[in-house]
Protein backbone atom coordinates (compact mmCIF):
# COMPACT_ATOMS: atom_id res chain seq x y z
CA UNK A 1 0.00 0.00 0.00
CA UNK A 2 2.94 2.33 0.65
CA UNK A 3 4.22 4.36 -2.27
CA UNK A 4 7.59 2.62 -2.78
CA UNK A 5 9.97 2.82 -5.72
CA UNK A 6 11.16 -0.31 -7.47
CA UNK A 7 14.19 -2.50 -7.04
CA UNK A 8 17.55 -0.71 -6.66
CA UNK A 9 20.66 -1.81 -8.53
CA UNK A 10 23.94 -2.26 -6.75
CA UNK A 11 26.95 -1.00 -8.71
CA UNK A 12 30.17 -1.13 -6.68
CA UNK A 13 33.73 -0.42 -7.87
CA UNK A 14 35.89 -3.50 -8.64
CA UNK A 15 38.71 -4.30 -6.26
CA UNK A 16 40.93 -7.24 -7.35
CA UNK A 17 40.31 -10.49 -5.46
CA UNK A 18 43.46 -11.92 -3.85
CA UNK A 19 44.36 -15.44 -2.82
CA UNK A 20 45.06 -14.40 0.76
CA UNK A 21 42.79 -15.84 3.46
CA UNK A 22 40.22 -13.34 4.69
CA UNK A 23 39.51 -12.53 8.28
CA UNK A 24 36.09 -13.45 9.76
CA UNK A 25 33.49 -15.32 7.71
CA UNK A 26 33.88 -13.33 4.52
CA UNK A 27 33.82 -14.88 1.05
CA UNK A 28 33.15 -13.94 -2.53
CA UNK A 29 31.91 -15.92 -5.49
CA UNK A 30 32.30 -14.89 -9.11
CA UNK A 31 30.59 -16.07 -12.28
CA UNK A 32 31.86 -15.27 -15.75
CA UNK A 33 29.28 -14.11 -18.32
CA UNK A 34 31.17 -16.07 -21.02
CA UNK A 35 30.54 -19.44 -19.31
CA UNK A 36 27.47 -21.65 -19.40
CA UNK A 37 24.04 -20.26 -18.37
CA UNK A 38 23.45 -19.56 -14.68
CA UNK A 39 21.58 -22.83 -14.16
CA UNK A 40 24.74 -24.80 -15.02
CA UNK A 41 27.32 -22.46 -13.48
CA UNK A 42 29.60 -24.28 -11.06
CA UNK A 43 29.41 -23.03 -7.49
CA UNK A 44 32.84 -22.01 -6.25
CA UNK A 45 33.58 -20.69 -2.77
CA UNK A 46 36.67 -18.46 -2.75
CA UNK A 47 38.16 -16.94 0.36
CA UNK A 48 38.91 -13.33 -0.50
CA UNK A 49 39.61 -9.96 0.98
CA UNK A 50 36.40 -7.94 0.95
CA UNK A 51 36.95 -4.37 -0.24
CA UNK A 52 35.83 -1.61 2.11
CA UNK A 53 33.23 -0.54 -0.47
CA UNK A 54 31.47 -3.81 0.40
CA UNK A 55 32.78 -4.32 3.94
CA UNK A 56 31.27 -1.16 5.41
CA UNK A 57 27.65 -1.87 4.35
CA UNK A 58 28.04 -5.57 5.20
CA UNK A 59 29.15 -4.83 8.77
CA UNK A 60 26.49 -2.14 9.18
CA UNK A 61 23.75 -4.50 7.99
CA UNK A 62 24.84 -7.24 10.40
CA UNK A 63 24.75 -4.83 13.35
CA UNK A 64 21.15 -3.94 12.47
CA UNK A 65 20.19 -7.60 13.06
CA UNK A 66 22.26 -8.27 16.19
CA UNK A 67 19.17 -8.75 18.35
CA UNK A 68 17.37 -11.26 16.12
CA UNK A 69 16.38 -14.23 18.35
CA UNK A 70 17.66 -17.16 16.28
CA UNK A 71 16.90 -19.62 19.09
CA UNK A 72 13.27 -18.52 19.57
CA UNK A 73 10.57 -21.12 18.98
CA UNK A 74 8.52 -20.42 17.03
CA UNK A 75 10.82 -18.22 14.96
CA UNK A 76 9.40 -14.65 14.79
CA UNK A 77 7.89 -13.56 11.49
CA UNK A 78 10.19 -11.37 9.41
CA UNK A 79 8.03 -9.53 6.89
CA UNK A 80 9.36 -8.58 3.45
CA UNK A 81 6.08 -7.19 2.13
CA UNK A 82 3.69 -4.55 3.34
CA UNK A 83 1.20 -5.72 5.98
CA UNK A 84 -1.65 -4.23 3.91
CA UNK A 85 -2.53 -5.73 0.53
CA UNK A 86 -4.71 -3.82 -1.92
CA UNK A 87 -7.63 -5.52 -3.70
CA UNK A 88 -6.21 -8.13 -6.10
CA UNK A 89 -8.03 -6.88 -9.21
CA UNK A 90 -7.39 -3.22 -8.49
CA UNK A 91 -9.80 -0.31 -8.46
CA UNK A 92 -12.58 0.83 -10.82
CA UNK A 93 -11.38 4.45 -10.85
CA UNK A 94 -8.47 6.70 -9.99
CA UNK A 95 -10.55 8.26 -7.22
CA UNK A 96 -11.24 4.95 -5.47
CA UNK A 97 -7.58 4.00 -5.74
CA UNK A 98 -6.51 7.34 -4.31
CA UNK A 99 -9.00 7.00 -1.44
CA UNK A 100 -7.48 3.62 -0.57
CA UNK A 101 -3.89 4.90 -0.78
CA UNK A 102 -4.84 7.91 1.32
CA UNK A 103 -6.43 5.75 4.03
CA UNK A 104 -9.96 7.18 3.78
CA UNK A 105 -12.45 4.58 5.02
CA UNK A 106 -15.93 4.62 6.56
CA UNK A 107 -16.58 1.62 8.81
CA UNK A 108 -20.04 0.05 9.35
CA UNK A 109 -20.63 0.33 13.10
CA UNK A 110 -18.93 -2.02 15.60
CA UNK A 111 -16.30 -4.30 14.08
CA UNK A 112 -15.79 -7.95 15.06
CA UNK A 113 -13.18 -8.75 17.70
CA UNK A 114 -12.07 -12.03 16.16
CA UNK A 115 -10.09 -14.77 17.90
CA UNK A 116 -7.34 -14.04 20.40
CA UNK A 117 -4.95 -16.45 18.62
CA UNK A 118 -4.72 -18.18 15.25
CA UNK A 119 -2.08 -20.51 13.80
CA UNK A 120 -0.02 -20.02 16.96
CA UNK A 121 0.08 -16.21 16.64
CA UNK A 122 -1.56 -13.51 18.71
CA UNK A 123 -4.20 -11.70 16.63
CA UNK A 124 -5.16 -8.06 16.13
CA UNK A 125 -8.83 -7.10 16.41
CA UNK A 126 -10.61 -5.80 13.32
CA UNK A 127 -10.60 -2.32 14.87
CA UNK A 128 -6.83 -2.41 15.24
CA UNK A 129 -6.46 -3.76 11.69
CA UNK A 130 -8.55 -0.87 10.35
CA UNK A 131 -6.30 1.54 12.25
CA UNK A 132 -3.27 -0.07 10.58
CA UNK A 133 -4.87 0.32 7.15
CA UNK A 134 -5.67 3.97 7.82
CA UNK A 135 -2.17 4.68 9.17
CA UNK A 136 -0.60 3.15 6.04
CA UNK A 137 -2.27 5.81 3.93
CA UNK A 138 -0.38 8.78 2.55
CA UNK A 139 -2.16 11.57 0.61
CA UNK A 140 -0.93 12.14 -2.93
CA UNK A 141 1.32 15.17 -3.19
CA UNK A 142 -0.39 18.05 -4.96
CA UNK A 143 -3.76 16.31 -5.33
CA UNK A 144 -6.37 18.91 -6.36
CA UNK A 145 -8.96 17.63 -3.89
CA UNK A 146 -9.47 14.94 -1.27
CA UNK A 147 -11.19 11.87 -2.74
CA UNK A 148 -14.45 10.53 -1.34
CA UNK A 149 -13.86 7.87 1.34
CA UNK A 150 -14.41 4.19 0.65
CA UNK A 151 -17.34 2.59 2.47
CA UNK A 152 -16.55 -0.74 4.10
CA UNK A 153 -19.40 -3.19 3.51
CA UNK A 154 -18.00 -6.32 5.16
CA UNK A 155 -15.22 -7.33 7.55
CA UNK A 156 -14.19 -10.99 7.88
CA UNK A 157 -11.42 -12.86 9.64
CA UNK A 158 -9.64 -15.22 7.26
CA UNK A 159 -6.18 -15.81 5.80
CA UNK A 160 -4.15 -14.19 3.04
CA UNK A 161 -0.73 -14.49 1.42
CA UNK A 162 2.14 -12.27 2.58
CA UNK A 163 5.86 -12.28 1.76
CA UNK A 164 8.30 -13.13 4.54
CA UNK A 165 12.03 -13.76 4.58
CA UNK A 166 11.18 -17.46 4.31
CA UNK A 167 8.94 -17.06 1.28
CA UNK A 168 5.24 -16.53 0.72
CA UNK A 169 3.16 -17.51 3.74
CA UNK A 170 -0.59 -17.86 4.21
CA UNK A 171 -1.20 -15.99 7.46
CA UNK A 172 -4.17 -14.81 9.56
CA UNK A 173 -5.67 -11.66 8.06
CA UNK A 174 -8.63 -9.33 8.24
CA UNK A 175 -10.40 -8.91 4.89
CA UNK A 176 -12.13 -5.58 4.24
CA UNK A 177 -14.69 -5.40 1.42
CA UNK A 178 -15.54 -1.98 -0.06
CA UNK A 179 -18.60 -0.71 -1.86
CA UNK A 180 -18.01 -0.75 -5.64
CA UNK A 181 -14.75 -2.71 -5.46
CA UNK A 182 -14.75 -6.38 -6.41
CA UNK A 183 -12.02 -7.84 -4.19
CA UNK A 184 -11.28 -7.19 -0.51
CA UNK A 185 -8.14 -5.66 0.92
CA UNK A 186 -6.17 -7.83 3.35
CA UNK A 187 -4.49 -6.66 6.56
CA UNK A 188 -2.07 -8.96 8.35
CA UNK A 189 -3.73 -9.95 11.62
CA UNK A 190 -0.59 -11.25 13.34
CA UNK A 191 0.11 -8.95 16.29
CA UNK A 192 3.34 -6.92 16.21
CA UNK A 193 4.57 -8.84 19.26
CA UNK A 194 4.91 -11.95 17.09
CA UNK A 195 6.77 -10.14 14.30
CA UNK A 196 10.39 -9.05 14.41
CA UNK A 197 10.68 -5.25 13.93
CA UNK A 198 12.67 -4.17 10.89
CA UNK A 199 15.58 -1.70 11.23
CA UNK A 200 14.40 1.89 11.59
CA UNK A 201 16.72 3.11 8.82
CA UNK A 202 15.75 0.37 6.37
CA UNK A 203 15.93 1.62 2.78
CA UNK A 204 12.90 1.06 0.55
CA UNK A 205 12.86 -2.40 -1.00
CA UNK A 206 15.73 -4.83 -1.46
CA UNK A 207 18.03 -5.18 -4.43
CA UNK A 208 18.34 -8.98 -4.39
CA UNK A 209 16.32 -12.17 -4.08
CA UNK A 210 17.56 -15.62 -3.13
CA UNK A 211 16.96 -19.32 -3.44
CA UNK A 212 18.64 -21.53 -0.82
CA UNK A 213 19.28 -25.24 -1.37
CA UNK A 214 18.10 -27.90 1.07
CA UNK A 215 21.60 -28.12 2.57
CA UNK A 216 21.23 -24.52 3.81
CA UNK A 217 24.69 -23.62 2.48
CA UNK A 218 24.28 -23.21 -1.27
CA UNK A 219 22.37 -20.14 -2.41
CA UNK A 220 21.56 -18.47 -5.71
CA UNK A 221 21.41 -14.69 -5.44
CA UNK A 222 19.24 -13.01 -8.09
CA UNK A 223 19.23 -9.35 -9.05
CA UNK A 224 18.90 -6.95 -11.99
CA UNK A 225 22.14 -5.93 -13.70
CA UNK A 226 23.90 -5.33 -16.98
CA UNK A 227 23.78 -7.84 -19.80
CA UNK A 228 26.20 -10.76 -20.00
CA UNK A 229 29.12 -10.60 -22.40
CA UNK A 230 32.49 -8.94 -22.86
CA UNK A 231 31.44 -5.68 -24.51
CA UNK A 232 31.59 -2.18 -23.01
CA UNK A 233 28.01 -2.36 -21.74
CA UNK A 234 28.28 -5.83 -20.21
CA UNK A 235 29.51 -6.93 -16.81
CA UNK A 236 30.04 -9.88 -14.55
CA UNK A 237 29.21 -9.92 -10.87
CA UNK A 238 30.49 -11.26 -7.59
CA UNK A 239 28.63 -11.48 -4.29
CA UNK A 240 30.48 -10.51 -1.10
CA UNK A 241 29.13 -11.93 2.15
CA UNK A 242 29.73 -11.56 5.85
CA UNK A 243 28.15 -13.66 8.61
CA UNK A 244 27.30 -13.30 12.29
CA UNK A 245 25.44 -15.49 14.78
CA UNK A 246 22.13 -13.86 13.81
CA UNK A 247 22.40 -13.02 10.09
CA UNK A 248 24.28 -13.35 6.83
CA UNK A 249 24.64 -10.13 4.85
CA UNK A 250 25.26 -10.14 1.10
CA UNK A 251 26.05 -7.43 -1.42
CA UNK A 252 26.44 -7.62 -5.20
CA UNK A 253 29.59 -6.12 -6.67
CA UNK A 254 29.77 -5.30 -10.37
CA UNK A 255 32.84 -5.97 -12.54
CA UNK A 256 32.84 -3.94 -15.76
CA UNK A 257 34.96 -5.31 -18.59
CA UNK A 258 35.56 -1.93 -20.21
CA UNK A 259 34.11 1.55 -20.28
CA UNK A 260 32.00 2.44 -23.32
CA UNK A 261 33.76 4.57 -25.97
CA UNK A 262 33.26 8.32 -25.83
CA UNK A 263 29.83 9.26 -27.10
CA UNK A 264 28.46 5.72 -26.74
CA UNK A 265 25.80 5.24 -24.08
CA UNK A 266 24.61 1.98 -22.57
CA UNK A 267 20.92 1.14 -22.42
CA UNK A 268 19.07 1.43 -19.12
CA UNK A 269 17.45 -1.96 -19.69
CA UNK A 270 18.06 -4.29 -16.75
CA UNK A 271 18.77 -7.99 -17.15
CA UNK A 272 17.98 -10.81 -14.76
CA UNK A 273 21.29 -12.07 -13.36
CA UNK A 274 22.19 -14.84 -10.92
CA UNK A 275 25.27 -15.69 -8.86
CA UNK A 276 25.71 -18.89 -6.86
CA UNK A 277 27.44 -18.66 -3.50
CA UNK A 278 28.26 -20.97 -0.60
CA UNK A 279 27.86 -20.03 3.05
CA UNK A 280 30.55 -21.16 5.47
CA UNK A 281 27.82 -22.64 7.70
CA UNK A 282 24.14 -23.44 6.98
CA UNK A 283 21.83 -20.42 7.14
CA UNK A 284 19.58 -22.07 9.74
CA UNK A 285 17.29 -19.62 11.54
CA UNK A 286 19.52 -16.67 10.73
CA UNK A 287 18.23 -13.85 8.51
CA UNK A 288 19.63 -13.36 5.02
CA UNK A 289 20.10 -9.59 4.69
CA UNK A 290 20.61 -7.30 1.71
CA UNK A 291 23.51 -5.10 2.86
CA UNK A 292 22.49 -2.30 0.49
CA UNK A 293 19.15 -1.70 2.24
CA UNK A 294 19.66 -3.61 5.55
CA UNK A 295 16.40 -5.34 4.68
CA UNK A 296 15.62 -9.07 4.89
CA UNK A 297 15.82 -10.99 1.62
CA UNK A 298 12.83 -13.06 0.52
CA UNK A 299 13.99 -16.65 0.09
CA UNK A 300 11.86 -18.28 -2.59
CA UNK A 301 10.98 -21.94 -2.53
Amino acid sequence: MKRHTGMMRVFVVLVALTALAACGASSAVSTSPTTAPAATTTTRAVKAVIPESSGVPLRTALRAWDSFPVAASPRPLVMTSDVVSAPALGFPSVETKEAFLTGLFVAPGPLPAGPAEADGYRVLSATDALAVMRAEGSPAAGAPYEPAPLHITNVAFDRASFATDRGKRTLPAWLFTFEGIQDPAAVLAVAPEDRFPLPNDLAAGTSVGARVADDGRTATISFVGAEEGTGPCSAEYTVDQLASDTAIAVIVREIRHQDPPAGVGCTDVGYSRHVKITFEKPLGNRVLVDAKSKGPVTISG
